[in-house]
């Protein structure tokens, strides 16, 4: 990310998703929708499954703050059908992580509550040692 992307897509740059991250996290939701967009246009226009599934994640975080519920549902439902797809199961704890946070906003997902969606990330960062994600999983725990 943030380098050419050689052989699909070489005169193209991917913005990165770790400065979007920090965007959303000191609220500069407009920084990060413009970044998320520039984003979206590449990864369309190239088929790359695995970066799509992170900028659902993230732009899901987007929409949490931005309150449009309904996308972030969607977004979840793809990002979960395009993790089971591809095998990219890093990107679990993220999801869960997501489906946590939209259940603290609208009571459930999928009939199970945030403190479910939070167990099932912890354990997946336990399990897998992604031990990065922890302060994020601290933030959702507590309720920001």
């Amino acid at each position: 990310m943030g380098t050419a992307l050689g052989g699909l897509c070489p005169s193209y740059t991917l913005p990165n998703f770790v400065v979007i991250r920090e965007y959303l996290t000191q609220d500069k939701l407009e920084l990060a929708l413009a970044d998320l967009n520039s984003a979206w246009e590449i990864i369309e226009r190239c088929g790359m499954k695995l970066y799509q599934v992170d900028y659902l994640l993230i732009h899901g975080r987007y929409c949490l703050a931005t309150a449009d519920h309904d996308t972030v549902l969607n977004h979840y439902e793809e990002a979960k059908q395009l993790i089971q797809e591809t095998g990219y199961h890093l990107r679990d704890a993220e999801l869960d992580l997501l489906a946590a946070q939209y259940c603290q906003q609208q009571g459930n997902l999928l009939g199970k509550d945030a403190d479910f969606y939070l167990q099932k990330a912890k354990k997946r960062i336990e399990g897998i040692g992604q031990w990065g994600l922890m302060p994020r999983w601290e933030k959702v725990a507590n309720g920001k």
